[in-house]
């Protein structure tokens, strides 16, 4: 039997075709009759008769001439280099497996600690009493104003206490005109201003560590319903 009754082997690339074939189905060349790139007849027809182009080596420097055999490897080619630069920017930014610091953990190490240059805290800035003066304090001069009401026959003056609450203990008056020195503000009961006609609940801390309703302060830095002075701790 011939090659020309059988399936044949093209002489140029040495793919198989069926025997009705003119052309090369692999590389596209007219049929030649003869033998095999082999040396021999065709080894036979491919075992289940289907189109699907099998993998053969190429007699001139056995290359692999698969169409789709070259195609899943450049795919896979690309795919492995994206995979290495993927790898590789995860080494940079994570650090590498021998514990080497990454950029990230580098920048953080080196840079300055705000404790570094923290001033450290004295005695009285601790927060655990209402009596403590706060580190930024500076004392302000505040006038009583206010005292005697709308229609002026109130007792004219205002009452320092011993706590920042209207009931506390007091401690010392302070009269209409006089000035008071205040060291820091907090939120306490309200207590009410009948020429302002409102309420507040801003009680200032004096110098001397007693405490002062807002309601009847007046000083550049001071306003009737807002903490304008720093926070008592």
């Amino acid at each position: 039997m011939t090659a020309t009754d059988r399936d044949w082997y093209c002489t140029r690339c040495g793919g198989a075709n069926r025997a009705g074939r003119s052309f090369c189905s692999q590389c596209g060349i007219k049929r030649k009759e003869g033998p095999s790139p082999t040396g021999g007849e065709a080894a036979g027809s491919a075992s289940d008769g289907a189109d699907t182009p099998m993998l053969y080596a190429s007699i001139a420097g056995g290359r692999l001439h698969d169409p789709r055999r070259r195609r899943f490897l450049a795919l896979a080619a690309a795919a492995g280099a994206l995979v290495a630069v993927a790898i590789g920017a995860s080494l940079l930014l994570l650090g590498g497996e021998d514990g080497t610091p990454s950029a990230q953990e580098t920048a953080v190490s080196q840079a300055p600690s705000d404790s570094s240059t923290a001033t450290p805290p004295t005695p009285g800035d601790t927060p655990t009493s209402t009596n403590s003066k706060p580190a930024d304090s500076a004392p302000v001069s505040a006038t009583v104003r206010r005292t005697r009401g709308v229609e002026g026959t109130d007792d004219g003056f205002v009452s320092v206490r011993r706590r920042p609450a209207p009931d506390s203990p007091e401690v010392k008056k302070v009269y209409e005109g006089s000035a008071i020195r205040l060291e820091c503000q907090l939120r306490g009961p309200p207590v009410k201003a009948s020429t302002v006609g409102r309420s507040t609940t801003v009680w200032a801390r004096t110098a001397d560590g007693d405490y002062v309703t807002n309601a009847y302060l007046k000083a550049p830095r001071l306003r009737y319903g807002q903490i304008t002075l720093p926070r008592c701790r």
